[in-house]
């Protein structure tokens, strides 16, 4: 006999066929076998003579992972039984993927080879289709009697009588007793695999589909445990068929060991069935309730959105500081953070450039790297009119809820209950309400490793050009106390620079509030003066990799430690020193300014040098067009881009624009939407300096003028009837499909911002009948225009303050 041939494969496999080729060919009749794991799965008998054996397997034969296929071909003995001529073995264990879906030979002389097929839903699903037909196509043999099984019947039913007549008749009655009760338990067992395979073919076709979106562990399971319930209930029905040719009697024995084993596989699969519907049943409403939730959730988000300012710019301009630089500050800051119990509010303060915002962009990385950064805030000056301490609380509150779920809560339900409140004039309502009882109510359910931390950035620059007589900065102040009563848990970091208002405020709450100052001048710290050596050393590296002339050691150690000397721990001196160095060839650069003889820490010095070797011998025309471009934006409500200057400052020419923001560069930053100075302390020396030249020296009342002139003019010239082309007017704007497109293609940027604020540049100028005269054309010809605009840009609310402004300018102005 030759030696057996054994394939392997790591998981459960199907066979469809098997094919014996007999050379030479067996003169007697052959039976071929299948065992499985020892014990005999199929005998299928052949006739003499025949080269070729073939059993096609339907359904195809489930073979599990570890288990031994044997597969024999035996030739019928008279007198000593059946000898097995040749053999095989497949073990499922290690079969190659190239193997699958062919035939594969397992030896040769005889050849026999097996047809193999990959396991997958789809073959198993087939395999169960194909069992209920095989099993449906059984005919029994009493439906073979036809009218013979109706005599059957009759005479069993009345064969007790005639049995007691004759004694040949109670013989041959109880032999057909014996018969019909095997053809009827036959005729059982056949129904009840044939309902078994029927019911699990149609249930797994929507088992593969609850399986990909089950979520329920109990449910998983039960799907996990089916799949090889319905492999065994297939390899059965191919069993249970093979025994048994249509019309032929199965043994005693394995009629009743069949019957037995459809009962439990269906005993098993009502079990499945019991447990798949329980836990589908309890994932439905699980879904559900995540469903409720979500739509709760979405709902939730919209209704959180109302507190979201409108026309905010979160962006932070700042750059943070160079690596390696500061790290003394920001041990200071880490260890007041960790303190949980000690001082809840800590004030960066320090002078106009020593690095405080830098510092504050910094923090904000570092917390929420360390998931505690609750909110941040950096007001800017030019940006007054929408950087409120409404805006300031409403944002805080917006992004704890986003952060916090139990504070969510809270705030969700204070808005459902009173949304009145995100509009409330008064500051301390709003911010007790939206973020003081939110964060008093859960300070047990947040770790103490998530304690949020609170980053408020230039203080000082809150109100705008009123500074400490805005009223917005008071009642920001008036908050902070408040904050001052919260937990020591809740910190709040602030930076600012050290005017008297702010001073008072934290000296009055002294018991709460840490300090970290960043000195500059003669008591600059030995830390602060290496890192600006750090900062200009590097970068200073990174220009003269950009020219191939300039020496590796340029620019020397001794220009490196002027330069540090000279800045005196200001930050913004060492960056504007850079920038214009960067702007021109490096060297000329490098030598004006320290030819320049800049007073040691004089931030004044610098910017005059800036303007001077700029503009040398500007003609008239371009120390207009830089002092409207600089009143401009120190003036201005809200960010203005080059687009909006030019509409509202028409004396001022594109290619002037042009040529003066690129010799500002190194004190003004340019974007597409906004012109804005890389630091306050430039505003502050066009405003206040003495040190600024007289042609570029900021006026408030000429600058709000033409900025006022500007407005009415561009009202004038773009305000008409029906501002967005509406088809009708039946309709809320709301209601309007695209209307969100329509108005940021109908109402330009520099139409709104004449809109929103002609009235604050009203207040700030002196009685001109130019003025006046505008006014009136505005009131009379185009003043419901101007209401359309404000409707439609969702600021309505403006109109009433725009009004009274108005009212109050002309009784001043002409009474």
């Amino acid at each position: 006999m030759a030696s057996n041939t054994v394939i392997t494969t790591p998981t459960s496999v199907q066979i469809s066929g098997i094919t014996i080729l007999m050379d030479p060919v067996v003169k007697r009749k052959v039976t071929m076998k299948l065992l499985i794991d020892g014990n005999i799965f199929i005998e299928q008998p052949f006739g003499r003579k025949l080269p070729r054996l073939r059993r096609d397997l339907s359904p195809a034969l489930t073979l599990l992972g570890g288990s031994r296929l044997i597969i024999q071909v035996c030739k019928h003995r008279t007198i000593r039984g059946p000898k097995v001529l040749a053999e095989a073995a497949f073990v499922n264990q290690n079969l190659q993927q190239s193997w699958l879906g062919t035939a594969h030979q397992l030896r040769d002389n005889p050849n026999i080879t097996i047809d193999i097929v990959a396991p997958s839903v789809s073959a198993v699903e087939t395999a169960l289709s194909n069992a209920v037909q095989v099993t449906g196509q059984r005919k029994s043999v009493l439906d073979h009697l036809g009218r013979a099984k109706t005599f059957l019947e009759t005479i069993l039913n009345i064969g007790t009588a005639v049995s007691e007549l004759h004694p040949v008749a109670k013989a041959v009655l109880a032999s057909i007793q014996v018969i019909y009760k095997k053809l009827q338990d036959q005729e059982q067992c056949d129904k009840l695999i044939l309902d078994l395979a029927n019911d699990m073919a149609q249930t797994l076709g929507y088992i593969e589909d609850v399986k990909q979106f089950a979520r329920l562990v109990q449910l998983k399971q039960a799907l996990d445990k089916v799949d090889s319930l319905m492999k065994e209930t297939t390899n059965f029905v191919l069993e249970y068929t093979s025994h048994s040719a249509e019309g032929q009697l199965l043994s005693s024995a394995f009629s009743a060991s069949a019957a037995d084993k459809a009962i439990k596989l269906t005993k098993c699969f009502n079990q499945f069935k019991q447990q798949f519907n329980t836990g589908l049943a309890v994932q439905a409403n699980i879904s559900l309730e995540k469903m409720l939730q979500d739509l709760e959730s979405t709902q939730n988000d919209e209704i959180l959105k109302i507190l979201l300012p409108k026309d905010l710019d979160r962006s932070i301009m700042t750059e943070e500081c160079m690596a390696n630089t500061r790290q003394d500050v920001f041990v200071q800051i880490e260890n007041w953070a960790n303190d949980l119990s000690g001082p809840n509010i800590l004030w960066i303060k320090g002078f106009p450039g020593a690095g405080k915002s830098a510092i504050a962009s910094s923090m904000v990385s570092r917390l929420r790297a360390l998931h505690r950064l609750g909110s941040f805030f950096f007001f800017r000056r030019d940006q007054a009119s929408s950087q409120t301490p409404s805006a300031v609380w409403r944002t805080v509150a917006y992004d704890l809820s986003r952060i916090y779920p139990a504070a969510r809560n809270v705030i969700v339900a204070k808005l459902k209950a009173d949304e009145a409140v995100v509009s409330t004039a008064n500051i301390i309502e709003l911010f007790n309400e939206l973020v003081k009882l939110p964060l008093l109510q859960n300070s047990t359910s947040i770790p103490a490793g998530r304690m949020p931390i609170i980053v408020i950035d230039a203080l000082d620059e809150c109100g705008g050009l009123e500074s400490s007589a805005s009223t917005y900065r008071r009642n920001l102040l008036n908050t902070i106390k408040q904050w001052s009563q919260l937990q020591p848990c809740f910190k709040l970091l602030v930076t600012s620079r050290m005017e008297s208002d702010i001073s008072q405020t934290f000296e009055s709450i002294s018991y709460t509030v840490a300090s970290i100052e960043l000195f500059t001048g003669r008591t600059v710290s030995q830390e602060s003066a290496s890192d600006i050596h750090l900062y200009l050393r590097n970068s200073f590296k990174a220009v003269r990799e950009l020219y191939s002339y300039l020496s590796t050691e340029w620019p020397g150690q001794e220009t490196l430690m002027s330069l540090t000397d000279t800045a005196a721990g200001l930050f913004i001196w060492a960056k504007t020193i850079v920038d214009l160095v960067e702007q021109g060839e490096p060297l000329a650069q490098l030598k004006l300014i320290i030819s320049g003889q800049l007073a040691r820490g004089s931030i004044d010095d610098l910017y005059c040098l800036i303007l001077k070797t700029a503009f040398p011998t500007p003609a008239l025309e371009i120390q207009i067009t830089i002092k409207m471009i600089t009143g401009a934006i120190v003036a201005a409500k809200t960010l203005l881009s080059s687009y909006d200057i030019l509409q509202l400052c028409s004396l001022i020419s594109p290619e002037n624009l042009a040529y003066v923001c690129t010799k500002l560069k190194p004190i003004m930053a340019t974007g597409p939407n906004y012109l804005q100075f890389h630091h306050q302390s430039f505003v502050d020396f066009l405003i206040s300096s003495e040190k600024c030249p007289l042609e570029y020296q900021f006026q408030e009342h000429i600058q709000n003028q033409q900025l006022c002139m500007g407005c009415l003019k561009v009202m004038e010239q773009s305000l008409h009837f029906n501002m967005c082309d509406l088809k009708t007017s039946y309709l809320c704007n709301d209601d309007v499909p695209g209307i969100d497109l329509m108005v940021d293609k109908c109402i330009p940027s520099d139409l709104r911002y004449a809109c929103y604020f002609w009235a604050d540049h009203l207040s700030l100028t002196v009685f001109e009948e130019e003025i006046l005269q505008a006014l009136r054309r505005l009131l009379c010809e185009k003043f419901l225009y101007w209401l359309e605009v404000l409707s439609f840009t969702k600021n309505i609310q403006l109109s009433f303050a725009a009004l009274t402004t108005l009212a109050d300018w002309v009784q001043v102005s002409i009474y």
